[in-house]
């Protein structure tokens, strides 16, 4: 199931670019909301791929709705630690030192993580607006 998702990480990135043309997420992964398993492939370019129980924390934290495990422990990706900044309904927000901004978004079965480079060309704005379209379009088709 894992290759069928991964045009998804190519339409984030194309989603995100700005009137320029320049790209405003770096990265990015599916998983399930269910058990945080991927359901892109390690094998993509552009994947952040997830280590240990990364997905399985991010999980249960969604399907929970308490994200007081993000605000005390932080957000974990690629062995990189995230700062929580706030969430809002469906959505987390963290940035990192060395990643860039992080943004967390579930729809009724998935979650979408994408990453905005570190720099401060890039606008994490651009990234939360590519991330919610692809979880609205997710969510009509039930997914």
């Amino acid at each position: 199931m894992a290759n069928s998702w991964d045009q998804f990480i190519d339409h984030l990135i194309e989603s995100s670019r700005d009137k320029s043309g320049e790209a405003h997420i770096d990265k990015a992964c599916i998983i399930s909301l269910e058990d945080g398993a991927p359901w892109t492939s390690s094998s993509h370019p552009n994947v952040l791929v997830l280590q240990g129980n990364e997905g399985r924390e991010i999980s249960t934290c969604f399907k929970k709705k308490d994200f007081t495990y993000f605000k005390s422990a932080g957000v974990y990706i690629e062995g990189g630690y995230g700062i929580f900044l706030r969430e809002s309904g469906n959505s987390v927000y963290a940035r990192s030192e060395g990643q860039g901004g992080l943004t967390l978004q579930a729809s009724s079965k998935a979650i979408i993580i994408a990453r905005c480079p570190r720099n401060q060309r890039y606008k994490h704005g651009l990234m939360n607006e590519a991330v919610h379209k692809l979880v609205g379009y997710l969510t009509s088709l039930d997914f």
